[in-house]
């Protein structure tokens, strides 16, 4: 796995540890270089590590609408590189 973004990786080992794991990561988007698609959700355990843990990246979340599915995640506004969790 070649991640561009030392936050988001660091915040991959963090995910594993709550038994989540990466399914795919995606390329090529307009604003961002790259993004990390985990399997599970984000417990509120989980995002309260990350958030002590990373302090520096932006949480974000995103309602289901007809052609998406409900998530969250976060985004290293410095790398353009974030990771999504499905809610």
């Amino acid at each position: 796995m070649n991640l561009l973004c030392e936050h988001i990786q660091i915040v991959v080992d963090i995910s594993k540890k709550y038994g989540v794991d990466v399914i795919e990561i995606s390329e090529g988007w307009t604003n961002i270089k790259q993004v990390v698609h985990m399997q599970s959700g984000l417990t509120s355990e989980l995002k309260k590590e990350i958030e002590e843990k990373q302090p520096s990246l932006r949480y974000w979340s995103s309602p289901k609408t007809p052609h998406n599915a409900a998530d969250e995640g976060f985004t290293c506004d410095v790398c353009k590189v974030g990771i999504t969790y499905p809610e």
